[in-house]
């Protein structure tokens, strides 16, 4: 579950590199993975930070906090 701050992020992000639902859901899928990994109950800020910096692609995602 996101809560909307999140689910805002992964909708400009998804809109500013034009990434499909299945990229989408790629991304939300690897963040569940770091957050189990980390150890925390559902998905945080920070996992998805870092999936979305992991996405092979040419485009780059900003620093974390900058969404343009």
């Amino acid at each position: 579950m996101l809560n909307e701050e999140q689910r805002k992020i992964v909708q400009q992000w998804a809109s500013k590199y034009n990434w499909s639902t299945r990229v989408q859901m790629k991304i939300l899928r690897l963040a569940r993975t770091i957050a189990d990994l980390s150890g925390t109950a559902h998905i945080t800020s920070e996992s998805i930070w870092e999936a979305a910096s992991m996405r092979r692609s040419g485009s780059r995602i900003p620093k974390k906090g900058k969404v343009q």
